[in-house]
């Protein structure tokens, strides 16, 4: 039976959306559900600032009457405008086991960037680089941090069947530290503690505001010219 795609509207009709995550996750047991009510919260223009500076449009897949997959599609103008590279991106990449239904949503994301002009879609960016990135290809024996991509195990398959190629390989670490720091850990940060000209202080939450936005200015003077940098917004 072919394969129906439906299109969400962020902020009203989301239900089905995220419920499409239970459906494709059910019975992995190193996924942890995100709240709903977060999630929510995420794919709401009223509530997201990233909506402030993005379009964003939403798919589920339907099979045989059921639920069977998801996508999101994203043209986010800070990104055009740092990169001037006429990408869209995908996200929420989440299916089950079957080709024509990845298929199915990304030529929906494919379709719906080309009409907003793109020439160029990557993901998955769920909504944006500094949230959820990536198909895990590799570790699905451990469960995934706060805002660190899952998937299944096909999904990369999947996403390779459908002629997207990878751009780049990312990495999770996990750094144990119940037994404290190691060697290497402790020589940087007594080196650090020794540099006269270095003040380490706590963050004065009297004011807070002022002391997010010093966070915010040397985050982004960092991470300036890296890839997939796009900066964030006092928002």
């Amino acid at each position: 039976m072919a394969v129906e795609i439906r299109t969400q509207v962020p902020g009203k009709d989301t239900k089905d959306f995220i419920r499409a995550g239970t459906v494709v996750y059910r019975d992995d047991p190193n996924w942890i559900q995100p709240l709903h009510m977060m999630l929510g919260d995420r794919l709401d223009p009223a509530k997201e600032p990233f909506h402030r500076h993005a379009d964003v449009a939403l798919f589920t897949a339907w099979k045989n009457g059921s639920l069977v997959g998801r996508t999101s599609a994203t043209v986010d103008r800070a990104w055009l405008e740092t990169h001037q590279d006429a990408t869209g991106h995908f996200g929420f990449f989440d299916t089950v086991d079957d080709v024509e239904v990845a298929r199915a949503l990304l030529s929906a994301a494919e379709s719906w960037l080309r009409e907003k002009g793109m020439k160029r879609m990557n993901g998955p960016m769920s909504l944006s680089a500094n949230q959820d990135i990536g198909v895990l290809v590799d570790g699905f024996d451990t469960p995934p941090m706060i805002d660190m991509g899952h998937s299944r195990r096909y999904q990369g398959a999947l996403a390779e069947a459908c002629e997207l190629v990878k751009e780049k390989d990312l990495y999770a670490w996990r750094y144990v530290t119940k037994d404290g720091f190691n060697a290497r850990t402790q020589k940087a940060w007594d080196q650090i503690q020794s540099m006269k000209n270095v003040r380490l202080r706590s963050c004065d939450p009297r004011r807070m505001r002022q002391e997010l936005e010093l966070i915010m200015e040397k985050y982004n003077e960092t991470w300036a010219g890296k890839w997939e940098y796009v900066p964030i917004t006092s928002a």
